[in-house]
C-alpha cells in the first residue's frame, strides 16, 4: 500500500502494429499525458483501483520488481500530479 497521498500505478505497455505486422514502440511526445491504472491507494484516498487515471509522463517514479516471472514495472504517482480520470 502506497503512502499517503500516492497511488500505485502499472502502465500498459503502448505499441501500434502496422498492416506488415510490424510492431512499433511508443513514440509519443514528452510532454503527452499518459494514461496508467490504479493498483493500489492509500487509505482515504479520493481515487479507487482500477480507475484509469492521466498525468504527466516525467510526474512517476519508476519501481521495479523481480520476481519467477520476470521483471514488472510499477509506478509511484502524487495525486495532486493526477490531470484526469478516464470512465
Amino acid at each position: 500500500m502506497p503512502s499517503k497521498g500516492y497511488l500505485l500505478l502499472e502502465i500498459p505497455e503502448k505499441t501500434t502494429q502496422l498492416v506488415s505486422g510490424v510492431l512499433l514502440g511508443n513514440s509519443d511526445n514528452e510532454s503527452t499525458p499518459v494514461m496508467g491504472k490504479v493498483i493500489s491507494v492509500a487509505a482515504n484516498s479520493s481515487y479507487e483501483v482500477g480507475q484509469t487515471i492521466m498525468f504527466r509522463r516525467y510526474s512517476v517514479d519508476e519501481l521495479k520488481v523481480k520476481d519467477a516471472e520476470g521483471e514488472k514495472k510499477f509506478y509511484l504517482l502524487e495525486e495532486d500530479s493526477v490531470l484526469a480520470t478516464i470512465k
